[in-house]
């Protein structure tokens, strides 16, 4: 159906053969115009950020609230939600946590601000983790 939608100025060329032009030309004027209007919409819906599943949490950050006693692994909230979570730094409660990657339920995470490198480029590789474990 959508592809339909997509060809529909294509599709309206046919108004030259069903009517004559003083009729057609102002009819296929309306259907590209609506036609534009469509794909600006549909352009603009698709450069929208991630808002919902896996991948939203590349950009995450966290707060830690438990520790279980085999160490490296915490509990955390992220978004009012609790999460599992693992890490190779030392974390204790109340540290502000950032979202590397994750496995299954389980989020990897690491100390808010030991990226090495610009956030910006720890959160892309981050998101490319996320996108690879799909």
């Amino acid at each position: 159906m959508c592809h339909l939608i997509l060809a529909m100025p294509a599709l309206a060329l046919s108004f030259f053969w069903l009517w004559p032009v003083a009729v057609a030309a102002p009819a296929y004027a309306v259907v590209l115009l609506l036609s534009v209007v469509f794909y600006v919409i549909v352009i603009r819906v698709m450069r929208t950020p991630i808002r919902a599943g896996p991948e939203s949490l590349a950009e995450s950050n966290g707060e830690v609230i438990g520790q279980e006693h085999d160490g490296g692994r915490y509990q955390i909230r992220l978004r009012g939600e609790l999460w599992r979570a693992t890490s190779g730094d030392h974390l204790e409660v109340g540290d502000r946590v950032e979202i590397t990657g994750r496995r299954g339920l389980i989020l990897k995470v690491r100390r808010a601000g030991d990226g090495g490198g610009s956030r910006l480029a720890g959160t892309s590789g981050a998101r490319r983790a996320l996108q690879q474990e799909r």
